[in-house]
């Protein structure tokens, strides 16, 4: 069925009343854990006794004359549900439609419409509160490009009324970009996720369109086929934006992997490849619409609906054969601990691979049994149901607590279950797929990519910190999360040097796990160790005022080893998870302005008139970004800033 062709219903959002994480983890041991959820969660099909022809057959040659019987009857399977109480794997996994980007590629974003909305389970009304990309009605078309080749991605703001204006109310904190306007008129700002752009085209923060106002943004280093996606970046309303649906993937093809049946890699093509757009959310069963709390703040959103593609956990009939996925992380805070479980007691796991992760491939298949992703994480995996039975299914299962990885918000604002274990289901047809999976990606040889360079491990030596503090205008609720105890509108912002090598060691003190985002510049994940948190943080005075940098070296207080970074994770990122109680080192590559062919000093204006420069590097969590986890990031020919 096509997903852009739904039924019409217009229904107005639903308002609840938010819970404190921190809250939740002290009322926990009180019962919390006792919450009826929407739905249950089953058990395996029950095995079917001898049929009934080969009893008649042992009657027969006993010399027992017997007469056909009735079937025996078989139970039926029970009907796998959601947490927010919904059946599972009803509706099929539907693909973004594919748009080849042209030098001129206009793309608008824009409201649903009654004759345009979107129906995310068929059990639920079409709803018409959704926004989309490219005359979709949520996310976005698949833009597809080729290395070397620019184009211009046009954005027109043809938004209406924000389906989440109920949820923009602030504090002097944090959210510090919104306005009392973005309810009625809402901002806009198109980031390229991964991109490597000059200023004026990156989708700065405060760069931001309002409704009939267009922005051009100018793209044209694509090195290698790499899957990167857009979104918007709005200040102080990233998380409501992207959540109405302003989300989509630009898959990048070169030479060697072309996405035709000629390709040189020898990987799945065609209908063979998919990618998979993972997000969680709340719905209204009454309307079809979307909930996001409304809330001065809320610290993360976690949903009770697996969303891909944006169907609610569906069904995807797959060929026996190879299939290449390229998964994506489009949620706003919930991180992805990813298995294929088979629904068939003993059945065997189909192997499945990553072959690269944000930027392109890995130099060979890393073969996994599971796949940790946080959101803006890319994957690029290949799952071989080659020796599967016709008729058989899997899934695609999670178990990463919420928030990753030790839990402590355990059910919703609606007062569901957070818990998301069945994301889609595999079904296994009788049709012979794309076979083979390769042993080489990369190689010195005419028909494949060079291989990985090492990565640099000496350079510019730089330590951020990820650190919790008070929130001024609510010392008993959640705490504020900050990089380097710095906020936003900061009159000092991060200067990395061009042409040099970064080692940075990200210091996690906070109790989750964040994924790190720079822009621009791309990095290597070299490795992970455990630190002394309590002695870090009670180092000196402790932390100073909100505002004033606090990043002292961890190198005191590291203990246990090092753990290298995992086979999946060692291709080029610009998404790094930093664990809690863990340094994560990365070294980050920084371009000169001759390698880049632009100026990254370039000063620009945006639309209201102010004058802008740089990028910013943040938490990918949208509710931290949009509460100051995120600060300003320069690359100039001047020595380092910020270190």
């Amino acid at each position: 069925m096509d997903g852009h062709q739904q039924d019409e219903t217009f229904g107005a959002s639903v308002e609840h009343t938010p819970v404190s994480r921190r809250r939740l983890l002290a009322l926990s041991a009180g019962g919390l854990a006792g919450l009826a959820v929407g739905g249950s969660f089953v058990a395996k099909a029950a095995q079917a006794g001898q049929s009934v022809e080969a009893g008649r057959r042992a009657d027969t040659a006993r010399g027992v004359e017997t007469r056909p019987q009735a079937p025996i009857p078989r139970p039926a399977a029970p009907t796998v549900m959601t947490p927010g109480g919904l059946p599972a794997f009803v509706d099929t996994l539907v693909s973004p439609p594919v748009l080849a980007a042209r030098w001129i590629t206009p793309i608008s974003a824009a409201s649903a419409t009654t004759a345009n909305p979107w129906r995310f389970h068929s059990s639920m009304p079409a709803t018409s509160t959704t926004w989309g990309y490219g005359g979709m009605p949520y996310l976005g078309p698949t833009l597809t490009t080729f290395a070397g080749q620019a184009f211009n991605l046009v954005v027109t703001n043809k938004l209406g009324a924000h389906p989440f204006s109920g949820s923009m109310l602030s504090t002097p904190i944090c959210m510090i970009g919104q306005t009392n306007n973005d309810g009625i008129a809402p901002r806009l700002s198109t980031h390229l996720h991964g991109g490597v752009t000059e200023p004026r085209s990156d989708g700065h923060p405060e760069d931001t369109i309002t409704p009939g106002q267009t922005k051009e943004h100018y793209f044209d280093d694509f090195d290698e086929a790499k899957m990167l996606w857009y979104h918007d970046h709005a200040l102080g309303i990233t998380r409501l934006n992207v959540a109405a649906g302003l989300a989509g993937a630009l898959i990048v093809r070169d030479r060697f992997d072309n996405g035709t049946a000629l390709n040189l890699l020898g990987l799945p093509y065609g209908k063979w490849e998919l990618p998979l757009i993972l997000q969680d959310k709340l719905l209204d069963p009454a309307t079809g619409d979307q909930i996001y709390p409304a809330s001065p703040r809320i610290l993360e959103f976690f949903g009770d609906q697996p969303v891909v593609n944006g169907k609610v956990a569906p069904k995807l009939e797959v060929d026996r054969g190879v299939y290449r996925f390229r998964v994506l992380n489009a949620s706003n805070a919930r991180f992805y601990r990813l298995h294929i479980t088979p629904d068939a007691a003993g059945a065997a796991t189909p192997p499945w691979y990553v072959i690269g992760s944000d930027h392109g491939l890995l130099d060979a298949p890393a073969s996994v049994t599971e796949l940790v992703i946080g959101p803006g994480e890319r994957y690029d995996v290949l799952v071989d149901f080659s020796a599967a039975m016709a008729g058989s299914t899997f899934r695609l299962t999670n178990d990463a607590a919420t928030p990753f990885p030790d839990g402590g918000s355990d059910v919703t604002n609606l007062g569901t279950s957070t818990t998301m274990p069945d994301l889609l289901q595999f079904a296994v047809g009788k049709a012979t797929g794309y076979r083979g999976v390769p042993s080489k990606l990369r190689a010195k040889s005419f028909i494949k990519p060079a291989p990985l360079p090492a990565p640099r491990t000496t350079g510019v030596a730089r330590t951020v910190t990820l650190l919790e503090v008070p929130d001024p205008n609510d010392l008993l609720g959640d705490p504020i999360v900050l990089l380097n105890n710095m906020l936003w509108d900061t009159p000092t912002p991060d200067g990395m040097q061009q042409g040099t090598t970064e080692i940075w060691t990200i210091v996690n003190a906070t109790v989750d796990a964040h994924p790190i985002h720079l822009h621009l510049a791309q990095f290597r994940v070299l490795d992970r160790q455990p630190f002394d948190v309590d002695g870090y943080l009670a180092q000196g005075q402790g932390l100073p005022t909100i505002g004033t940098r606090w990043n002292p070296p961890a190198t005191g207080f590291l203990t246990g080893s090092a753990r290298p970074s995992l086979p999946a994770e060692q291709g080029w990122k610009d998404t790094v998870v930093a664990y809690p109680g863990e340094v994560t080192r990365i070294s980050v590559e920084v371009p000169t302005r001759s390698m880049l062919g632009f100026n990254p000093e370039a000063k620009f204006k945006n639309k209201a008139g102010k004058t802008l420069q740089g990028y910013a590097w943040h938490c990918h969590i949208l509710e931290h970004e949009d509460c100051d986890m995120m600060v300003p990031l320069m690359v100039t020919k001047a020595p380092a800033a910020g270190l």
